[in-house]
């Protein structure tokens, strides 16, 4: 049986939620390893082959207590047990100021352990020594498979970095009769921070916006199912803030709690349209054969659109203020879908490598 030792965002974000998902249970025949929390060990629990190290547990704690550096010691040791160390994540290569730090762990996994990193974005970024320092991290590394051509191109006179689309891409939903409801995914502007780009400037007019177009649906007869993706992020606040703002029954929430993925899932599936500003609620929207409307916070969902030749409206939210409901209804009018199933089989090109060490039984 092939060992993994796994890395993933592990804040409860359905996005990052269902990367999790997705490797483990294409590896049924394999184990794998994470260190993270009590909270997502429980909610993890229906994955048989993935155990998850409660790095918070009382055993954990007396060895920090009584041993300095235990901890790393430990995960080194739990590393080198396994035949694979994979990092799957969206962005997790944003230029921080502390960027030569991160840098530093990302080129001590690159050349002690069997790196493989897929599903990511490069930055966003400020300054050619970072891009350089990490060009030297995917020359060590096995395997790097960006979700999108403008992060390739950065470096794709490596033979190691390849595309894909977004891993979600992969996944299936089942279909659903629509019902006259609209699925808005929300995020928060006062905690997106990536790098030095921060979208605090923009919160109320998103919020204001918001509250103005959900309104003239309702007035329209839609009913409106407000998603947070991730509580540690804010999104909850915002969900509040709308609810008391707009104070009418046919406005419900639905909040992601790690435990209840197929019920957004779910509630994507039956919803008409579906608008968008997390990157993954769009993908989900498409995947269901939904319309949707993209509101773009990042550079990564404007790449996303682009790599698959997005013809929709769409509106970037440092634009927002200008955001009119005639247009934000208009893919859904025209049911302007778009077909995925190109997306869905190159999807799997993320696991392609993987593919070739995990269910190989001469691999050493």
């Amino acid at each position: 049986m092939k060992k993994i030792f796994l890395y993933a965002y592990d804040k409860v974000n359905l996005g990052d939620d269902l990367f999790i998902c997705s490797i483990v249970e294409r590896y049924p025949n394999a184990k794998f390893y994470m260190i993270s929390d009590r909270t997502n060990k429980e909610n993890f629990c229906d994955l048989k082959n993935l155990k998850i190290i409660d790095k918070n547990s009382n055993l954990l704690r007396k060895i920090r207590k009584i041993l300095d550096g235990a901890y790393s010691r430990y995960e080194a040791f739990l590393k080198k047990r396994c035949d694979v160390v994979v990092y799957i994540g969206g962005s997790i290569f944003i230029e921080y100021l502390t960027w030569a730090n991160i840098v530093n762990w990302w080129e001590y996994q690159a050349s002690q352990y069997q790196l493989y990193i897929i599903g990511a974005n490069f930055g966003p970024y400020q300054t050619e020594e970072y891009k350089i320092a990490m060009k030297n991290v995917f020359n060590k590394a096995q395997d790097i498979c960006f979700r999108d051509n403008n992060s390739y191109n950065l470096f794709k006179e490596i033979s190691k970095v390849r595309f894909a689309p977004d891993i979600i891409f992969s996944q299936t939903l089942k279909e659903q009769k629509s019902r006259k409801m609209i699925f808005v995914s929300v995020i928060n502007c006062k905690n997106k921070d990536e790098g030095n780009h921060s979208l605090i400037f923009y919160h109320n007019n998103y919020i204001e916006v918001l509250e103005r177009i959900i309104k003239d649906y309702l007035i329209d007869g839609y009913n409106i199912t407000l998603c947070s993706f991730c509580e540690a992020e804010g999104d909850e606040e915002v969900i509040e803030e709308l609810l008391k703002r707009i104070n009418d029954k046919k406005v419900k929430s639905l909040l992601y709690n790690g435990k209840n993925r197929m019920d957004i899932l779910n509630e994507i599936s039956k919803s008409c349209y579906v608008i968008g500003t997390r990157f993954h609620s769009i993908v989900l929207g498409m995947i269901a054969k939904k319309p949707v409307f993209p509101i773009v916070y990042s550079k990564k969902t404007r790449n996303m659109l682009n790599d698959i030749d997005y013809k929709g409206n769409y509106i970037d939210i440092k634009n927002i203020d200008k955001l009119e409901y005639k247009y934000s209804k208009e893919n859904l009018d025209k049911n302007y879908v778009v077909d995925i199933t190109k997306l869905q089989k190159e999807s799997l090109k993320h696991f392609s490598r993987l593919d070739m060490v995990i269910n190989s039984e001469n691999y050493n």
